[in-house]
């Protein structure tokens, strides 16, 4: 499956969720993601926008292959996903490929269901919070956007990793924890 997004940089979320709540958004999600991200030693996935992770959230662990397809005003990407029932012998999994486990990052993240499109504010440690709109068209962003009184050039579609070096002036440190 394939995803665009775009990401709206130092955001007041107490504002947005007023905002999207007061457009009749649901809250699908809330709370703290542990991600746990693997590539080879060689860093191919990395290198080309991409990564296998495990992602543990309220109990719940997600297996994910994501790749880079696209980036300029939207980030596109294709990702395939499906739940596992047991994250530590899923690492041993990817580990017994020749993957190994490359960094760890934390971060809150609430997420909205409006319409098609998902809005996700995000918080990491040590930095501004930022929302990403998901949707499945390049339109359908855009109408995410506008909903919320912006506009395709108020936003990104760099990975947070680009982000952190080029607007805060620092790269992210090995392992992103609170």
């Amino acid at each position: 499956m394939s995803e665009i997004e775009v990401k709206v940089l130092d955001i007041d979320p107490g504002e947005l969720r007023e905002k999207l709540l007061g457009l009749g958004a649901q809250l699908v999600k809330n709370g703290r993601e542990v991600n746990s991200m693997f590539d080879f030693p060689d860093g191919r996935l990395f290198q080309r926008g991409g990564y296998v992770r495990i992602r543990d959230f309220s109990g719940k662990s997600i297996l994910t292959f994501k790749e880079r397809i696209g980036q300029g005003a939207f980030k596109e990407s294709r990702e395939h996903e499906t739940e596992v029932s047991d994250p530590v012998e899923m690492r041993r999994v990817l580990e017994a490929l020749g993957l190994e486990l490359r960094r760890v990052d934390e971060k809150d993240r609430e997420s909205y269901r409006l319409g098609d499109a998902l809005f996700e504010l995000d918080h990491w440690p040590g930095y501004p919070p930022y929302m990403e709109i998901e949707a499945p068209t390049r339109e359908a962003v855009e109408a995410g956007l506008a909903r919320l009184g912006y506009k395709l050039a108020d936003s990104t579609g760099r990975h947070f990793h680009e982000i952190a070096v080029e607007v805060y002036g620092r790269p992210l440190p090995a392992n992103l924890k609170f």
